[in-house]
């Protein structure tokens, strides 16, 4: 009789342990795509690259703290070619064959206002890292951005240009789209009210490589600083034609000025511009100079929070993706680009830092 109660308390224990295991197993095999939109070449690619590179080191971070993890991530990583059809199309390309959860992407305004009424009418999550003009906010129930917006780097950039370096007249160059009106119109704004004067302004084009004729305007116009709205590698080519042609003037511009492009193309020339980023963990700042030998630029910094926030988000909501949106936005986050705050209107507060080019390296300021 004993033998047979021990039998079937074994029998009972072997088969508990086999429904666990055939449990977890099942858990494990539950999958959730996350779908990444960037461009990967092209005029911004040094740009988005670095914000998948920062994708990349979270997950690897992630998965090494949640050991026990019982989801399986699959990413679905499609390159917009700097284009807002490119955009447009690689969103409508994952949502058809993959039906993701959430989409991180893309990293500039103009590339995500052509894929918002895809997102708003599948009721996509999509997530950018970096996209910064006022445009987006407000702009869908599914559109989040975590960056830092123009208007809050207007307001820094210009109390620094005018209260600390004593810029009284300025000049503007801006790039001629989305982005580059945002942050040009929006420091504008912030200058004229501490009493400076725009006393020039033009514009160019992203694709642009070519500024002699600009730089003569600039010297025409007997300038001693200018504001850039660019990208790392515009910015890089009008610094370069700027030292080239003997001109001297001060420099100061966006979070679009960091970048491997604007210190290959300018090199030397890049010396002393000062921009708008934001504050990074020095934990995470050593870290990555010690397998890197440099300094993450600010795409790895936002490209590693957004998907830091992504993971963890999707942890507590694997399924829903309504109670996902819901979390996203009411999200209070503290990671390696400080803290992201979401708002109301889809944008992040995020504090505002300085920096500028010593030696070759992007440096804080303060």
């Amino acid at each position: 009789m004993k033998k047979k109660t021990w039998f079937i308390t074994v029998t009972i224990i072997a088969i508990i342990a086999l429904l666990v295991l055939y449990f977890i197993n099942q858990e494990k095999s539950k999958t959730v795509n996350i779908g990444i939109v960037l461009p990967l070449t092209e005029n911004v690619a040094s740009q988005g690259n670095d914000v998948l590179n920062g994708m990349k080191m979270a997950y690897a971070d992630f998965l090494e703290v949640e050991k026990n993890n019982l989801l399986e991530f699959k990413f679905i990583i499609e390159d917009n070619f700097s284009t807002p059809k490119g955009s447009r199309t690689a969103l409508e390309k994952i949502i058809q064959v993959s039906k993701p959860m959430i989409v991180l992407g893309p990293i500039t305004t103009t590339d995500m206002l052509s894929m918002i009424p895809v997102a708003e009418s599948t009721k996509t999550i999509l997530f950018s890292p970096s996209a910064s003009s006022p445009k987006l906010s407000n702009s869908g129930k599914y559109i989040f951005r975590m960056g830092p917006v123009a208007p809050d780097q207007a307001k820094v950039m210009s109390n620094y240009a005018y209260n600390d370096l004593s810029i009284k007249q300025i000049g503007v160059l801006y790039m001629n789209d989305d982005s580059g009106k945002s942050h040009k119109e929006a420091f504008e704004k912030e200058y004229k009210t501490l009493g400076g004067e725009i006393v020039f302004e033009e514009s160019f084009d992203r694709k642009d490589v070519d500024f002699k004729a600009l730089i003569l305007k600039i010297k025409a116009a007997k300038l001693s600083s200018i504001y850039i709205a660019g990208t790392p590698k515009t910015t890089g080519h009008i610094l370069k034609e700027a030292r080239e042609s003997n001109l001297d003037v001060k420099f100061i511009s966006s979070t679009g000025a960091e970048g491997d492009d604007l210190l290959e193309i300018a090199q030397n020339a890049a010396e002393g511009i000062v921009y708008t980023s934001i504050f990074v963990d020095s934990t995470f700042i050593a870290k990555y100079k010690e397998k890197h030998q440099q300094n993450p630029r600010i795409g790895v910094v936002l490209g590693y929070d957004a998907m830091a926030i992504t993971l963890k988000l999707l942890k507590e909501n694997p399924n829903d993706k309504e109670k996902l949106k819901e979390a996203l936005s009411k999200l209070d986050y503290q990671g390696v680009s400080g803290k992201t705050k979401m708002l109301p209107s889809g944008d992040a507060f995020k504090d505002i830092a300085l920096k500028t080019v010593a030696n070759g390296e992007f440096v804080f300021i303060k």
